[in-house]
């Protein structure tokens, strides 16, 4: 992350945009939005005092002013990003943090929208889902039982998530857990685990 003399911010991780007269303007395409007419797939949340109603309103100058960087897609939040006013001119990144995202229930298809996805597992009876293949490197997908009622969900990803080819993921226990994260392999996008806690794997 890095900052010019007037707040600029460069590799936010949704868009290179920098602090203005004109509240934030993006960087890219040298034009200028006041907050109200950002793009649709940009949001911005500001935490203070002052409840903003115009670009006047928002908060560049206290040390401490937060704000929230979001990218939404189709109405759901894919990206979030914080940061924190530290100086005069320097706004840190505070850290990226998960989407939780609903279970989507029985013999739906689990979201792949998402930068990091955190999604909790209820089961109500023998279940199943589908994985698709990641949309970009890095993306990240942690899934966990949290209510075991009765019945396994089985989870059929698109392709091998590991060295053993194995690519069927079965939740049988409360706690059960595993995260993936996308990588390439022989240039093709693929789910590779990072961390399992109790998700038996198989192949189908």
């Amino acid at each position: 992350m890095s900052y010019g003399a007037a707040g600029k911010f460069e590799d936010s991780g949704v868009s290179a945009m920098f602090e203005s007269a004109n509240g934030i303007e993006n960087v890219v395409g040298v034009y200028s939005y006041p907050i109200t007419a950002l793009p649709k797939t940009e949001c911005i949340h500001f935490y203070g005092t002052t409840t903003p109603v115009g670009d006047s309103d928002y908060d560049f100058a206290t040390i401490g002013s937060r704000f929230d960087l979001l990218t939404v897609v189709s109405g759901a939040v894919t990206a979030f990003q914080q940061f924190v006013k530290t100086g005069a001119a320097e706004w840190s990144a505070i850290g990226a943090l998960p989407v939780v995202v609903a279970d989507p229930g029985d013999a739906a298809a689990i979201p792949v929208i998402y930068d990091d996805a955190h999604i909790a597992i209820t089961t109500a009876a023998a279940e199943t889902n589908t994985l698709a293949i990641p949309t970009k490197v890095g993306q990240k997908l942690t899934l966990y039982v949290d209510t075991y009622a009765v019945g396994d969900r089985v989870i059929t990803v698109a392709a091998a998530v590991n060295v053993a080819n194995n690519n069927t993921l079965t939740f049988g226990v409360a706690s059960d857990f595993i995260k993936l994260e996308a990588i390439t392999l022989a240039g093709a996008l693929v789910w590779q685990i990072t961390s399992n806690d109790g998700v038996a794997l198989s192949t189908v």
